[in-house]
């Protein structure tokens, strides 16, 4: 990683650690995640905490950097092509947009 990072000028960095900081904010902070609300959403009851929360990850980093990304085989990150990304995120859409709805609700 800092091998890759020493390729970034100073705001591109920071980019990339203000998107990582308010991943920890969302995922510690938000009681969707916190008291796991995604469970009752049909189908995730008893899925793995780690697939929806990486799930949620590759979505929001196909969002601010426009890269196409899932988990592969034993890697919980891999760049993909468009249709792999999203074959990948098809399968976790119901519980992204039950995190939008809740979002909506909270204000």
């Amino acid at each position: 990683m800092v091998i890759i990072m020493s390729l970034f000028n100073k705001k591109d960095k920071l980019e990339v650690a203000e998107w990582f900081v308010d991943l920890t904010g969302i995922f510690c902070h938000y009681e969707f995640f916190t008291k796991e609300l995604w469970r009752k959403v049909d189908g995730f009851k008893k899925m793995d905490k780690a697939e929806v929360l990486v799930a949620f990850q590759h979505y929001w980093f196909h969002h601010k950097f426009g890269m196409y990304t899932s988990p592969c085989g034993m890697a919980w990150f891999a760049e993909t092509d468009k249709d792999g990304y999203e074959t990948y995120i098809k399968r976790f859409q119901p519980v992204i947009d039950a995190y939008e709805a809740w979002k909506l609700r909270q204000r």
